[in-house]
């Protein structure tokens, strides 16, 4: 047969295939809050155990200095999208760029783990109990890590909610570690106002 408009059933033009989704809900967002909590955790204990001193220093800092650790923190983000772009640019200097990438984002997380250490010590005198360092550093990262991604998990299906209360929330937090870093040059010294000398490793 010739023409198929002739045959006794018809020839679909277009052939249509099951398609699968899958909705996990908000789980996911609580299992991976907990795991990436988890996994700060663990490795603040990790920091900590090898940089004890230096880790004290920053988080003594960010808790004896807030506003002076954020003011500096504040400077620091906004002049560091400045220093990698002049890096950037240059292709000379594309390696510097990417290294300065990496040292930063070492900072911002060093950062993060001495403002859980300053909450794990809050917490330890709250139950009136005396935690070594990384115990300090491994419980208050954890709590501090699943507030963060809370705070962006229950904001985050409201876009105005996101802006006006979850990320500056996040983006405060960072500033202080940030800047509590470099006050204190990675915690090489103690950085305070209050103090006469400056405790130097």
């Amino acid at each position: 047969i010739s023409d198929p408009s002739q045959l006794p059933f018809r020839i679909p033009s277009t052939i249509f295939t099951p398609s699968m989704s899958f909705n996990l809900g908000p789980g996911i967002s609580l299992l991976w809050a907990i795991f990436f909590s988890l996994l700060m955790a663990a490795l603040a204990v990790i920091v900590s155990l090898f940089l004890p001193e230096h880790t004290m220093n920053v988080s003594r800092t960010i808790s004896g200095e807030p506003i002076i650790s954020g003011g500096v923190g504040l400077l620091t983000l906004v002049i560091a999208p400045a220093i990698f772009l002049v890096l950037a640019i240059t292709i000379v200097l594309i390696p510097l760029a990417l290294l300065f990438i990496l040292v930063f984002g070492v900072t911002l997380v060093f950062g993060w783990i001495a403002l859980g250490m300053a909450l794990g010590e809050r917490l330890a005198g709250l139950f009136r109990a005396q935690w070594a360092v990384p115990v300090c550093a491994g419980i208050g990262t954890l709590t501090l890590s699943m507030l963060a991604n809370l705070t962006l998990a229950l904001t985050g299906s409201w876009f105005w909610a996101l802006c006006c209360i979850g990320l500056p929330v996040i983006l405060l937090l960072n500033m202080i570690s940030l800047g509590g870093v470099i006050s204190s040059r990675y915690g090489i010294q103690l950085y305070s106002t209050r103090l006469d000398r400056k405790s130097v490793v």
